[in-house]
């Protein structure tokens, strides 16, 4: 607009008159419009001015009150003479050109992630590693023996002296807050006041121009009621703020009241929460982390210590609010923790023979979808759940039984032939001692399923009975035949038969008790054909018998398969008499019966 002046002036240009009489008719808006865009921006941290020139003397706060355009640009656009910061710092190694917002340094600041806001804090201001910080001229205000500094004198420093825009200027008292644990007092209106520190943060919402409304700065952080209503709030949301003393008594009297609720909750939950870990097998403990830090805090019988305490355990109110809201919802899911217990203990104890098998699938899929930290936070998650558990549990019942009694039928027949082989080694231990009958058959027991056996099995060479015996006793012990039927089988606490603990799928490999067995038959017909052959023998050497006596004799003599039912110490001493008398006086034996 200058230069068209000029040139209006210096030639006399028509076309120059009209464009500078234009130009004058909208010079008021377009210096209003870039007055009032310059001036937000400053005020939100886009450009910093710094190094005003002298004699622009502007008291604290000034600048916050100079709305008019005009005015501002009077005062302040005319210094941004030596520098201007814009708020597009981009982080080391990045790879995006995204832009740092204060925003973001904030939430850095109540998320805990100090070395990321001061890191962000650092760049966006300007400031070189190693060159010294706002944080360190804060602390510099503090007088010898001064407790706290006014807000005018920390305008002065950070807008004036530093240059920097109310939303920059507010991060580094933020910073200040964690790095020295001290506290802000910030005006809200005529006379409330509320405390900003590092423990309470994550409480407010970004302020750009909160510099402009801190009262003081102080060294500590203040334990007033007033000060740490936070953390009161957690407990009772309805405490006020008083401007003057600790507290309306009523106020007080609540608050214990709901500090003993939340106490006894506290109890009532921890064991529950604490028996579901330990049936999850979550080692990392999701649900009772904080329960111990957590019962210190509820532990306290009233307010000021359980600030102390909540200051000492937890360190902000986030994380406070974040364990509280943690046991609120674990109370909300007592009722139904116990389900989610019993599903998951039933699940981990169901095995299955085959890991292939169908329902074994099933439950692993089920199983990895029982998070207990999502199942109590997420009441909805855990009866959709449930639903499909039982229907898994029935198709599982309903398989169970039926392989149970397959499996069941299957032993009976064993049975039987463990009962016969035992009466077989009776037997073979009774023919033993028929002299005439000689020592064990050449046909000795071999050992079963090839290898040898720990429990004594039979070599290839000779055994004495107690040998026959033992190994046969030490090869069906461990067989048992499960009585229970389908009603005494619920499958309700437990996935297995209390009796038998048999899995769904398992085969029960029993080859070793029935080669056993075949061997122990083999072995007790051969002494009974040789019991045969030497009675026929007798039979045969009787010279006073009549031939066709004889042969009818000898039949009866043949088959002598109920003889070994009935031996016993008299029948072995007439046989080992009469086998022994049978050289000398064969026309005794064969006499016909009586």
């Amino acid at each position: 607009m200058r230069e068209v002046r000029q040139n209006y002036l210096g030639s006399g240009d028509p076309g120059l008159s009209r464009l500078a009489s234009v130009l004058t008719r909208y010079e008021s808006q377009v210096n209003a419009s870039l007055a009032s865009d310059l001036h937000e921006r400053w005020r939100s941290g886009v450009v910093v001015t710094s190094d005003r020139k002298a004699g622009q003397e502007i008291q604290a706060a000034e600048l916050f009150l100079l709305d008019d355009p005009e005015s501002w640009v009077e005062s302040v656009a005319r210094v941004m003479t030596r520098w201007t910061v814009r708020l597009d710092a981009i982080p080391a190694g990045a790879t995006t050109g995204v832009a740092i917002s204060a925003e973001q340094v904030f939430e850095d600041f109540q998320a805990g992630r100090l070395a990321s806001a001061s890191d962000r804090l650092r760049r966006i201001s300007g400031i070189d590693l190693g060159d010294t910080t706002p944080v360190e001229q804060i602390s510099q205000l503090f007088g010898i023996g001064d407790d706290a500094v006014g807000g005018p004198s920390l305008v002065h420093l950070l807008v004036h002296k530093l240059g920097f825009p109310p939303a920059i200027a507010s991060l580094w008292l933020i910073g200040h807050l964690f790095e020295h644990e001290s506290e802000l007092e910030i005006g809200t209106d005529s006379t409330a006041r509320s405390y900003l520190s590092g423990d309470t943060v994550s409480e407010y919402k970004f302020d750009p121009n909160m510099i402009a409304r801190v009262v003081k700065l102080s060294a500590s952080k203040s334990n007033a009621w007033d000060a740490v209503l936070p953390y009161l709030k957690l407990i009772v949301p309805e405490a006020s703020f008083i401007a003057h003393g600790s507290g309306r008594q009523s106020d007080i009297d609540e608050f214990d009241l709901q500090l003993q609720s939340a106490r006894e909750r506290m109890y009532r939950t921890s064991p529950v929460m604490l028996q579901l870990e330990i049936a999850a097998g979550a080692t990392e403990r999701p649900l009772t982390q904080n329960a111990t830090r957590l019962m210190n805090v509820l532990g306290a019988n009233s307010w000021q210590p359980y600030v102390t305490l909540a200051r000492q355990n937890f360190g902000t109110v986030g994380t406070l609010r974040a364990a509280l809201h943690s046991v609120e919802r674990q109370w909300l899911a007592i009722e139904y923790a116990p389900g989610i217990e019993r599903a998951i203990y039933y699940l981990d104890q169901t095995d299955f023979g085959r890991v292939d098998h169908a329902l074994a699938v099933e439950r692993r899929v089920i199983r990895s979808r029982l998070v207990v930290e999502t199942l109590i936070e997420s009441p909805q998650v855990w009866l959709a759940l449930r639903d499909e558990y039982e229907r898994w549990r029935l198709e599982y019942r309903r398989a169970y039984l039926e392989d149970h009694s397959q499996r069941q039928a299957r032993d009976r027949k064993l049975q039987a032939q463990i009962i016969q082989t035992d009466a077989l080694v009776t037997q073979i231990s009774l023919l033993r001692k028929i002299h005439a009958l000689g020592d064990t058959p050449s046909e000795s027991v071999e050992t079963v399923g090839g290898g040898s056996r720990d429990h004594g099995s039979i070599s290839s060479q000779p055994v004495s009975e107690v040998e026959l015996a033992l190994v046969w006793s030490q090869a069906r012990a461990p067989f048992r035949l499960c009585e229970s039927d389908r009603s005494d089988i619920p499958l309700t606490l437990e996935p297995v038969c209390v009796e038998c603990r048999h899995r769904l799928g398992q085969v029960e490999a029993h080859e070793d008790i029935e080669e056993l067995s075949t061997r122990v038959r083999q072995i007790f017909n051969h002494y009974k054909n040789r019991l045969s052959v030497i009675v026929s023998q007798l039979v045969l050497n009787s010279g006073s018998s009549d031939n066709l006596q004889k042969l009818f004799r000898l039949n009866s003599a043949g088959d002598l398969s109920d003889l070994a039912n009935v031996l016993d110490d008299k029948v072995i001493s007439f046989l080992n008499e009469l086998f022994g008398n049978a050289s000398e006086s064969p026309g005794d034996w064969t006499s016909p019966h009586s």
